[in-house]
């Protein structure tokens, strides 16, 4: 059993609960806090939580965080208090600096700052950040000296009644099942660890042909307007360029990948995939018009272009988030099967298609059914190695597969957004 333990802490209220928050150490966090067991009537649903906790993968995650990471941070973990005899021991507040006399401050909150008093015979549960603590265990075990660091806790009362547990299970339901998870946008915006937003934020800022104006920053979904000046939105992009980057750039590292959803990469790893994933554009530029245009300098040809190839007359998958989508596609199935494309063309044509496919239930099917030829024949285009005669004669082939596309319904739609 530990021993007392003296917490420097800041004593609040919050609607009807009173509450402590303390700095603790790591390694009397997991000495003395366990999850929340106590919450549970049946002994074997607690010890499921607790199997749960230990196993999840998870905690593999937050530990390998914990590890790796000398920038690592976690907001305070909220923990229950049930039974012992913890004791609150406020102290007098005063300034060593004469000019910063503290005057009526200390008057109010005279008790409000002091030491959190444990015994050691009380029970303590996490309420909010049971991921957290089976992580940081799983961090100690591996490396003992993480044990020095100290973590905020909030420390409420629990009181063993029946209207007790009802009242801390109300609060630990409160606590987890309303948290809302860090919207796409925001981790598109945001993130510094992942690698798909670093490079999609990147292009964007850095590269001309990549800009605000190409790229509809507000906008995250995959539709944009059939009259909008830009080529697509900056979800869609981000989706194109996590496709690139795990399935199609040369020299990736699957490892390397795997971490990288966790660990921010090096600045020279970044650079690498950033380059992999302009190239792929470059390539595909060198035999598809449109995207040129797209990536010129000139807005005013872009717009038109943009405008054109939305309409019946002159449809191009290119021009719409989903066929961008459709063509990453294509083009991360067939790089799967060979890095080389003379001789594998058939094949890998029915497997782009298979990729098509993939992505149907995004799209309505009698604009999958138009567009299952095509993109294999402009994907397979750009990754000829020669983009001479071979590439223009797939391109064409395409092109003539679809022109009876303005003699039926409106294959693309004319609606408000074009996908």
């Amino acid at each position: 059993m530990p021993g007392p333990l003296f917490l420097p802490a800041l004593q609040g209220s919050f609607g009807d609960w009173t509450y402590y928050s303390a700095l603790v150490t790591l390694d009397d966090i997991v000495e003395r806090i366990g999850y929340a067991a106590p919450l549970a009537e049946n002994s074997s649903l607690a010890q499921q939580m607790q199997r749960r906790l230990d196993d999840g993968g998870r905690a593999e995650d937050i530990a390998d965080y914990l590890l790796r990471n000398e920038d690592r941070f976690f907001n305070a973990l909220v923990v229950g208090v049930l039974g012992g005899q913890p004791e609150w021991h406020p102290f007098s507040l005063s300034s060593h600096q004469p000019a910063h006399e503290l005057g009526a401050v200390v008057e109010r909150d005279q008790d409000l700052v002091g030491y959190l008093e444990l015994s050691g015979d009380e029970t303590l549960f996490a309420l909010d950040g049971q991921h957290r603590l089976a992580g940081i265990r799983r961090a100690l075990q591996q490396n003992p000296a993480l044990g020095r660091e100290k973590l905020s806790l909030i420390f409420v009362p629990h009181l063993a009644t029946p209207a007790g547990v009802i009242r801390t299970r109300t609060l630990f339901i409160s606590l987890n099942k309303k948290a809302v998870p860090v919207k796409r946008a925001d981790i598109i915006i945001l993130d510094e660890v992942d690698l798909t937003a670093i490079i999609t934020r990147r292009l964007i800022d850095t590269d001309a042909r990549f800009n605000r104006d190409v790229i509809d920053v507000q906008r995250f979904g995959n539709a944009i307007p059939a009259n909008s000046p830009s080529w697509t939105t900056i979800g869609n992009f981000y989706d194109a360029n996590n496709m690139l980057i795990r399935h199609f750039v040369e020299g990736r590292d699957e490892d390397e990948l795997r971490d990288a959803a966790k660990i921010r990469l090096s600045e020279e790893r970044i650079a690498f995939y950033q380059a992999g994933v302009v190239d792929f554009y470059e390539r595909l530029a060198r035999v598809e018009p449109l995207l040129r245009t797209v990536m010129g300098a000139d807005a005013e040809r872009r717009r038109a272009a943009l405008l054109d190839a939305r309409t019946l007359a002159n449809p191009r998958l290119i021009a719409r988030p989903v066929g961008l989508k459709i063509i990453t596609a294509a083009a991360a199935e067939l790089r799967l099967t060979s890095d080389r494309r003379h001789t594998e063309l058939a094949i890998n044509a029915g497997r782009a298609a298979a990729a098509v496919e993939a992505v149907r239930t995004e799209i309505e099917p009698e604009t999958v059914a138009q567009m299952r030829d095509c993109a294999p024949a402009e994907v397979t285009a750009f990754l000829e190695e020669g983009d001479g005669a071979a590439a223009a004669c797939e391109v064409q082939r395409c092109r003539e597969t679809r022109q009876s596309a303005a003699d039926d319904d409106d294959v693309f739609g004319h609606e408000r957004d074009a996908s």
